[in-house]
Formats: C-alpha cells, structure tokens, sequence
C-alpha cells in the first residue's frame, strides 16, 4: 500500500462512504417516514455517526488493550473528556 492510500484513506474515503453514502441514505429513509425534513437530516447524521463510531471501536479497543502495557493514558477516558467539554459547550449555548 502506498503512502498516499495510507494518508488520505481515512480522511476522504471514509468521510464520502460515511457522509456521503450512509447518511444520504438515512436522510432519504427518514425524508420518507417523517414530514419534517430538519429531523430527518439530524437522525440521519446521529446514525452515520454511530455506525462510524461502532466501526472504529475495535481497533481502540485493541490499541487501548496495547497501550495500557506501555502505561499511557486510557483511551476511553480521554473520549470521555473531550466528550463533556463538547457537551459543556453545546449546553451553554
């Protein structure tokens, strides 16, 4: 594999399979179930972005399990944290 696929895969195929692709078709799904097309387009963004989330778990789960031998941070807690900062935020608004 070269070292432009190992750049750019993650960042541009993966956002156009994601965003692009799934969501799209979430958005159409709920477009048709629901009459109101601002909803549709938020339920379909929050299930894009939980089935991206599901995808990547495995691989931080195994770099967690390999970086808690080599004592750094955990992972999970440091999701957590940026995690209320991102809601501490969005509450304020």
């Amino acid at each position: 594999m070269g070292i432009f696929t190992r750049l750019f895969y993650g960042g541009i195929v993966e956002e156009v399979i994601f965003r692009f692709g799934l969501m799209s078709f979430f958005v159409r799904l709920g477009s048709l179930m629901l009459d109101h097309q601002l909803a549709a387009i938020w339920i379909g963004n929050l299930l894009a972005a939980i089935f991206f989330a599901l995808i990547h778990l495995p691989e931080t789960i195994i770099s967690n399990e390999r970086k808690s031998d080599q004592n750094h941070p955990n992972l999970f807690e440091q999701y957590e944290y940026y995690g209320r900062i991102v809601l501490w935020l969005v509450i304020l608004e």
